[in-house]
Order: structure tokens, then C-alpha cells, then sequence
């Protein structure tokens, strides 16, 4: 892929590297994590939500950087979600909140040995693990919480709640999913959204076909 122009001498971070190769389940499930964890911070102009974007975190060294399958950066500086082509952690201020990797058998020692070590180091205060396929995770479902000593502790249970998110992230018919405490609803999905916008339209236009049928009748 060619490099884009830029000015000599001037350093380039990348936001794109062209290699992108994932089953189709990984993709589905990255994609419904992102827009339910996008629309329930949609009123929150201090956080940011993305998936797949590189994460620089060391000025000036454009090959340390990596590229979380889903992330939350909480207490931002507002500024339009188009500005932000990568994240990078010395202008945005602060490093990923939360990072949701879905990990496979092809990048199962990168998530599970180095990529921990780097976001405890970074101040990744939750680590999330999914397995998609079911390959070789087990659970399929694992979290860790970044302790006062900076050292990731593995967070009990099957079903993990996230102090940061204010989000419980459940399995539910092989699907990683997120669910509101406050309402013990899941967060829907963005097809799930339209489906329920579509039938309170249906039942709306019923409701008033009902209501003319009934002042035109004698």
C-alpha cells in the first residue's frame, strides 16, 4: 500500500495498516459491541468509542502502537468523532479505559501474554477476553481488573460487571453481550433497534386504523 504524502521529516501514524482478515462471526460480534456501546455513551461528549483504529502511545515512535478490537476511553476532551483518525494517548490525555479483544487460536498468545502486559502498563484499567468460536478459551468470557499495584487481577465469574462501563458484559447464544444493571435490559443491537422502532410504527398505524374504522362506523 502506498505511504500517503507528508511533509519531510515530519512523522507519520498511520491509520490504516490494509491487513484486515477475520471470520465472520468476529467481525458481527466486534460491529454489535460498537454501536451498543456507541449509542448508550451517545450523550457523553467526554467518552470515546472505537474498534479496529490504531492506538499510539508513545510520541514520536509510530511502531509502538496496537489496534483493540473494541475500546472506551473515558474523561476525554471533547472535540467531533471524525477528528480522530487513530488515538493517540499524549494528545487525547489518557489511555484506553476499556479494551474487548476477541481473541482466536491465531492470536491467542498475543492476547493472552503480551498484549496484558502492555495495557497494565499502559493504565488499561479492564481487560476483556472473548472467544467468538469457541476455540480455546474457557470460559469463553474472561476480564481482568487493574489492581492499586498496576497488576491485572482476573475478575470472578462468568458473567463480569464492569465498574468502568457501569455495564455487565454477559454470554447470551454464543454472543457476547451487554447488559444495563440499572434496567436488566441488554443493550441492543443496532438490527435489534430497528426491529423494535419498525413495530412500534406497525402498532402506531394499527392503533390509528383502529381509531378510523371505529369514528367511521355508524
Amino acid at each position: 500500500m502506498a505511504t500517503p504524502h507528508h511533509p519531510p521529516g515530519q512523522i507519520y501514524y498511520s491509520e490504516e495498516d490494509g491487513n484486515v482478515s477475520e471470520s465472520t462471526k468476529h467481525y458481527m460480534q466486534g460491529t454489535h459491541l460498537f454501536e451498543a456501546l456507541h449509542a448508550f455513551f451517545a450523550a457523553r461528549p467526554d467518552v470515546f468509542v472505537g474498534g479496529n483504529l490504531f492506538v499510539y502511545y508513545r510520541e514520536g515512535a509510530p511502531k509502538e502502537c496496537f489496534s483493540p478490537d473494541v475500546m472506551v476511553a473515558l474523561g476525554l476532551r471533547p472535540r467531533p468523532v471524525e477528528e480522530r483518525g487513530s488515538y493517540r494517548t499524549w494528545e487525547e490525555g489518557v489511555p484506553p479505559t476499556v479494551i474487548i479483544e476477541l481473541t482466536s487460536i491465531s492470536t491467542q498468545r498475543d492476547d493472552t501474554v503480551r498484549k496484558p502486559h502492555l495495557y497494565a502498563t499502559l493504565g488499561v484499567r479492564e481487560y476483556y477476553l472473548f472467544d467468538p468460536l469457541g476455540e480455546f478459551l474457557v470460559p469463553r468470557l474472561q476480564g481482568y481488573h487493574l489492581d492499586a499495584q498496576g497488576q491485572y487481577e482476573r475478575a470472578p465469574g462468568n458473567e463480569l460487571d464492569s465498574p468502568a462501563l457501569g455495564l455487565r458484559l454477559v454470554v447470551r447464544d454464543g454472543w457476547l453481550r451487554l447488559l444495563d444493571p440499572t434496567t436488566g435490559a441488554l443493550l441492543p443491537t443496532r438490527e435489534e433497534q430497528q426491529a423494535a422502532l419498525a413495530a412500534a410504527e406497525a402498532e402506531i398505524a394499527r392503533l390509528r386504523a383502529e381509531l378510523m374504522r371505529r369514528q367511521e362506523s355508524p
